[in-house]
């Protein structure tokens, strides 16, 4: 009787020999690009069994009025528009590599690319929420009711530490103040709207590792105990929430013009003077056509794997009044 080979790849010693392979490939990817999402979970994300786009209506409010015994009462109308957010092309990230160079390696090269693939989608996906909160923030009403509002901006050049421009702030308890002034400011914004939070705040490293170092002029930090029920912790270097908002820290935010070209054909906007977003959940809106998905081919005349990561999504603007942009004045970003 011949011996039965074990393959470890194989499910019940059948079949391909590289399946199971692949699904720990397709779970590191995964695992990696839920980890790197750094605004995961905030926005209206829908999914689409298929077709190009998605309306969203828009509905403006109704109004009252006082009725005299007697009288007729005459509807006032609610307005109405819509929205429309269109499904991108795939974004597709790649990586082919040779039987060779994975058994000689004295490491898993399968999991470092797997994380790779999806650190490269995450980033790609973080860019574009960014660039569509901002493009919000400057995004116009589809209702023509004095009630319903455009993005807002506010602008400071103090929301930039002084690297030898006068107009910035000199020091980093300057800068604090001058973006937690902003937090509040934009809270009474959207109370004075009617638009519910909760509020989240998308800041830099830099800004917002100032909030956590800087020491205010009355002498207290935000890391103090005795100011805040809800502090940030100096230790772990992380901010609590902030005059009602929850500053996240984002490193893959654009500082420069992202122009339409390439993979930014479809997301793009000057982000060169945005320091930041405040927000709730409902500024922009994540159509999900095609979750990520790993696909691995064999290719015998090249003895290797060929290993494509990719989704289909679309982003779009839904309600501009949900958004307000931190930006500089004068200066811009380094």
């Amino acid at each position: 009787m011949a011996d039965v080979i074990s393959r470890p790849g194989q499910v019940n010693l059948a079949g391909d020999d590289r399946a199971l392979y692949l699904k720990l490939f397709s779970g590191e990817v995964l695992a990696s690009f839920e980890q790197a999402k750094a605004l995961q979970g905030i926005f209206n994300e829908i999914a689409i069994s298929g077709g190009k786009s998605k309306q969203f209506p828009v509905t403006g409010r109704a109004v009252t009025q006082r009725h005299v015994p007697g009288a007729e009462i005459d509807a006032t109308g609610i307005k109405s528009a819509e929205r429309e957010i269109k499904v991108d092309y795939e974004l597709v990230a790649a990586n082919f590599f040779t039987d060779w160079d994975e058994k000689v390696s004295h490491y898993a090269v399968r999991g470092i690319y797997a994380t790779e693939l999806g650190r490269a989608l995450a980033k790609t996906y973080n860019e574009f929420l960014h660039l569509e909160l901002s493009n919000a923030a400057h995004g116009l009403k589809v209702i023509d009711d004095a009630d319903q509002y455009n993005g807002t901006q506010i602008i400071n050049d103090k929301f930039k530490l002084n690297t030898g421009e006068a107009a910035a702030a000199a020091t980093q308890a300057e800068q604090a103040a001058a973006i937690t002034e902003a937090f509040y400011r934009c809270v009474t914004t959207f109370q004075e709207r009617d638009i519910p939070g909760p509020f989240y705040a998308t800041l830099r490293p830099a800004d917002y590792n100032v909030l956590i170092q800087a020491v205010q002029a009355n002498g207290f930090s935000l890391a103090n105990r005795d100011y805040s029920s809800n502090p940030a912790d100096y230790a772990a270097g992380s901010l609590g929430t902030v005059g009602g908002v929850a500053p996240i820290i984002a490193p893959h935010m654009p500082k420069t013009n992202i122009l339409s070209d390439g993979v930014n054909t479809d997301h793009y906007g000057d982000m060169s003077q945005v320091v930041g977003t405040v927000f709730n959940h409902m500024p922009i809106g994540v159509l999900r056509l095609m979750g990520l998905k790993v696909q691995e081919d064999y290719e015998t005349r090249k003895l290797g794997s060929f290993v494509v990561a990719s989704m289909a999504i679309g982003l779009g603007t839904l309600r501009p009044e949900c958004a307000i942009n931190l930006e500089l004045d004068t200066l811009v970003n380094a």
